[in-house]
């Protein structure tokens, strides 16, 4: 069995490596795998629930727990392969529903916002490499609403947009 389709029980202490461990055995409650695996990280989920995982592509795998009916729920990660979280996000009945945290692959903080049935909903904020918000704006269930405003990398104000209905009313930009 390869990593592209693996779906192993859980009990409560994961560890995955990767990119292609294609060996591994079942010791003392914990997935072992030989020892010439480098990359590797310890992921915690619900005790009982399956783990489910499958390689994406070259830059990122894909990590939840769900359900043995196979329905999505709880906690969802997407890493990359360098083992720091792209994606953080919860599901309930195959919906995402809660807070949607996007990585940058040096782990700094990318995105972050509330998803309502799988639609970005409210306040979100979008940070550079280096941690600085360089974006601020509102969704209405998946649609741009209200004054969206960008900044520079040292946090001067550069430019607004006005949305309505997920339309553009207008923009300012600022020296």
């Amino acid at each position: 069995m390869t990593l592209d389709t693996m779906v192993v029980l859980c009990t409560g202490l994961m560890i995955v490596q990767a990119p292609d461990p294609t060996t591994f055995f079942f010791e003392n409650e914990m997935w072992e795998w030989p020892d010439n695996y480098t990359q590797s990280i310890e992921l915690e989920c619900e005790k009982g629930t399956f783990f489910d995982w499958e390689l994406v592509d070259l830059e990122s795998l894909i990590i939840f727990c769900r359900k043995e009916d196979g329905i999505k729920k709880g906690p969802w990660k997407k890493l990359y392969l360098n083992g720091k979280v792209q994606v953080e996000r919860y599901y309930e009945n195959n919906s995402i529903n809660g807070i949607e945290r996007v990585f940058h692959e040096n782990g700094v903080l990318n995105e972050v916002g509330l998803v309502v049935k799988d639609e970005s909903d409210g306040d979100w904020f979008f940070y550079d490499e280096n941690g600085v918000v360089r974006m601020v704006g509102t969704f209405n269930l998946g649609c741009r609403v209200g004054i969206w405003v960008v900044y520079d990398e040292k946090g001067n104000l550069v430019m607004d947009s006005r949305y309505k209905e997920c339309k553009s009313m207008g923009i300012s930009v600022y020296q």
